[in-house]
């Protein structure tokens, strides 16, 4: 089924040639803010002297689209158009120096706008604007055009509503008497009223001998929040994410439509992990729009607000001053400017912060300075994936995709054993047709049938120990050679259809996820009917990857969709592939529902469990035991912690003396889970027992996630401690675990995260606890949020950037609502 087309939502100069309907559409949040521009100028139809109104906020926060919009509510509500006529200046009024220019414009612009529906009246207004633009040495050219202006709004019955933008850019450049003519007018006027904008609110506001002062409603644009962010999301990405993942866009994109926009953009159909790992990407693609704003800025003042970028956190004026090497006047004058063009934000009165509008410009320059530099953002990233994109056990239900060389029993029933001596060392790119004429040669010149066959079934071999060498661009083109030559080869169709899974297999190692799913849509369309000997596997793990890209694409319903086809045309079949691939299809859709969905992803991981319960092949025991592992995950989760011990249990009695490592990573998995389960009971004496039975074990285990089996058994270890009370020995097991801990393992954060909030709630001190990680935890340390979270609950806060301290302020709100759901099920 095709997408829906969605609106398209304008980054920049929203409005300008776009029609009323386009500006509507696009126009998702603001609503409150809408509506308060609107009561402002309906209270203004009748009455005798108009309200003039004036929206404040940094770039980027949606003043002008506001203006565009309420514009088009103008044109299109008939009451309001009946009454009011809107006149809307350029984003940038250049030309405007003095009041004169000022009422030349306007009396252009409001030609343009009657142009539709009072043709001859903007003929007559423009040929006014020509006249007094040829006399323009006349001294009374101000007066001139404002009676024209006066005269039309007479003429049509309808008040003007003045829109300007930038007003604190405009009141900078033009003669020192055009605040105070302009102020004269739109006070003895009626006929005209002004909605202008500012990117702060500047010093003549609030100015009592300044010509703005008192004058103006102020109406100030917050970021948006986390239910904004989400709805502007879905209509932008045609995504719907869940509140916590856009609470994470919220904080990198400070609540600005336009960088949210840019993210949502670039992001569409990513999970949260790949748009953050990829969040250097959408920088570097946006270079251009992040380089020109700061290059725009006067060198002194580029000086200053690199500084505050750089400083990353709310800093005074001496801290800024000092990373600047200026003096502090000058840099608090500077800091002045920097605030009236909205690029810095400033807080508190007396004692004064300064921090850059923007989260994403400290980013893009930190991600330009040095390596260490580098380092903080991928940090924090990398926490904000652990904490905000997988909550708790539910990082257990990710799709496994067809990973050949992990998995034996694919590989060997689709891909038979390497054949030959090529050492894969001597290809170089673009030597496949090379090696095509060689192969014919050497084959009785490669006439015959046979010998197609095997020169086909030889390139396919070097494609694949290309593949598995990480080579995939060599490997593709071996994979398309044999596609050009034989795919008209009846002989060879086995090998050719080989050569279209790898191609697809290709592109999907290199991350060219659409690419890959077109490459495995296109196998099973061209084999899923043929009586290709030998193939279907192919197609069944075909369709497997399919399911898994639509989940990483966050497409469930495809993804659901490609996992049931496998299992319809394949449920039945005796292959050893294919029983592989309907067993990874169950477990995948099993982790898809879940854990929306629970009840249907349990049942289908019984389902699983029913059919292959029997099955002797070590991978698919694989999958049975990993079905086992995630029921009790996911009764962890839901909080049925004995079924969890029993799941455990049974996955122990049945599988426990297999000696196949994958499935002693998932029986090690689940006595995980039964040893968080024996916690969460208050039984921290069994859950030691569990945790030394799972070391003995299994201590020299690795896991799919490259992480030690004993330092997951650390985190049970010192859960039990926590609840027994033993603290001092808690601390050195959460020691161990931090000593051990891979900065840059995203699972190993992931699971420090989570198991920290469990043991906070358990009872143990923050502080004691910040302690440790302090000393392994540095600047640029992926774990610095969850440092700033436990220092704050410990009464002493520390420094960090805004964003990083945002994170831990949600970690702490995490904690708390767990603690008070706990406390409402001791009450129950």
């Amino acid at each position: 089924m095709s997408e829906a087309p969605r609106p398209t939502i304008r980054k920049f100069n929203p409005g300008v040639f776009q029609s009323d309907q386009e500006v509507l559409d696009q126009f998702v949040v603001r609503s409150r803010e809408l509506e308060a521009v609107l009561e402002v100028l309906r209270g203004n139809i009748d009455a005798p002297s108009c309200q003039h109104t004036l929206v404040v906020a940094p770039r980027g926060r949606g003043k002008t689209m506001l203006l565009a919009r309420v514009a088009a509510e103008l044109r299109t509500d008939p009451k309001l158009r009946a009454a009011l006529v809107p006149v809307r200046f350029m984003e940038e009024s250049l030309e405007i120096f003095t009041i004169g220019d000022f009422w030349l414009e306007a009396l252009s612009y409001l030609a343009k706008e009657c142009a539709g529906r009072h043709p001859e009246l903007s003929r007559e207004l423009e040929g006014a604007h020509a006249a007094l633009v040829g006399d323009w040495r006349d001294s009374g050219i101000a007066d001139r055009a404002r009676v024209a202006l006066l005269d039309a709004s007479d003429r049509l019955g309808a008040k003007l509503v003045l829109m300007v933008e930038n007003l604190q850019g405009l009141t900078e450049d033009v003669d020192r008497d055009f605040g105070w003519q302009l102020r004269q007018s739109l006070q003895t006027d009626p006929e005209i009223m002004l909605l202008g904008t500012a990117t702060s609110r500047f010093e003549g506001l609030d100015d009592a001998k300044a010509p703005f002062f008192e004058l103006f409603r102020i109406l100030n644009l917050d970021p948006l929040n986390t239910e904004e962010c989400q709805r502007l999301w879905e209509v932008v990405s045609g995504d719907s994410r869940d509140e916590r993942e856009i609470r994470a866009l919220e904080i990198l994109t400070g609540g600005s439509p336009r960088l949210l926009v840019i993210v949502a953009e670039f992001a569409r159909h990513r999970s949260l992990p790949q748009m953050m790992e990829e969040l250097v990407t959408l920088i570097d693609d946006h270079t251009e729009y992040f380089r020109g704003h700061i290059e725009a800025l006067p060198k002194t003042e580029r000086r200053v607000y690199l500084a505050v970028a750089d400083l990353w956190q709310a800093s005074s004026t001496r801290e800024v001053s000092d990373r600047a090497r200026l003096d502090v006047r000058k840099t608090s004058a500077l800091l002045g400017r920097l605030v009236g063009r909205g690029a810095v934000t400033v807080e508190g009165s007396k004692s004064r912060r300064y921090a850059v509008s923007e989260p994403l410009y400290c980013i893009y320059y930190k991600l330009r300075r040095q390596r260490d530099e580098v380092a903080v953002v991928r940090g924090l990233i990398r926490f904000m994936v652990a904490f905000y994109a997988r909550k708790e056990l539910a990082s257990l239900f990710g799709a496994l995709m067809a990973d050949l060389d992990r998995l034996p029993a694919l590989w060997e029933a689709f891909l038979p054993a390497a054949r030959g001596d090529v050492d894969i060392g001597e290809i170089a790119p673009g030597m496949a047709d090379a090696t095509y004429r060689r192969l014919l040669r050497r084959h009785t010149g490669g006439d015959d049938a046979e010998s197609k066959a095997r020169v086909a079934a030889e390139l396919i071999d070097i494609g694949a120990k290309l593949g598995l060498a990480g080579e995939h661009g060599p490997s593709m083109e071996y994979n398309e050679a044999v596609i050009r030559h034989f795919e008209s080869v009846p002989e060879c169709q086995f090998s050719v259809a080989q050569a279209f899974f790898n191609k697809a297999m290709a592109k999907q190692l290199t991350g060219e996820t659409h690419a890959a799913l077109a490459g495995f849509d296109e196998v099973v369309e061209r084999y899923g009917q043929l009586d290709v000997p030998n193939f279907e596997a192919g197609v069944g793990m075909a369709l497997l990857n399919k399911g898994a890209l639509h989940g990483r694409l966050n497409d469930p319903e495809a993804a659901i969709g490609a996992y049931d086809e496998c299992v319809r045309r394949f449920g039945e079949a005796a292959d050893p592939g294919l029983r592989l691939a309907v067993a990874m299809s169950l477990l995948n859709k099993g982790s898809t529902l879940a854990p929306d969905a629970m009840d249907a992803a349990l049942a289908t991981w019984d389902h699983l469990i029913e059919a292959f319960v029997d099955d002797d092949l070590p991978d698919v025991q694989v999958q049975i035991a990993s079905a086992f592992a995630k029921k009790a995950g996911a009764a962890v989760l839901s909080g049925a912690e004995e079924v969890a011990i029993s799941t455990c249990d049974e996955v122990v009695s049945r599988y426990g003396s297999q000696d196949h490592v994958g499935v002693q990573c998932e029986i090690a998995l689940a006595m995980e889970f039964k040893g968080m389960a024996q916690n969460q009971l208050g039984r921290p004496r069994e859950a030691l027992d569990t945790c030394d039975s799972l070391v003995r074990r299994f201590s020299d285990i690795i896991d799919r996630h490259g992480i030690p089996i004993r330092w997951r058994a650390l985190g049970i270890r010192t859960h039990a401690l926590v609840l027994q009370g033993d603290e001092t020995a808690a601390l050195g097991a959460f020691r161990e675990i931090c000593e051990r801990l891979d900065p840059a393992s995203g699972a190993m954060i992931h699971k420090v995260v989570w198991d920290m909030i469990w043991l906070i709630c358990a009872g143990a001190t923050p502080g004691e606890f910040a302690d440790v990680l302090t000393e392994v935890v540095e600047p640029s340390h992926s774990l610095l949020p969850l440092v700033a979270a436990l220092c704050k609950l410990a009464g002493r806060p520390m420094r960090v950037p805004n964003e990083v301290s945002k994170v831990a302020d949600d970690v702490i709100r995490e904690i708390a609502a767990r603690q008070q759901s706990e406390t409402g099920d001791e009450g129950r």
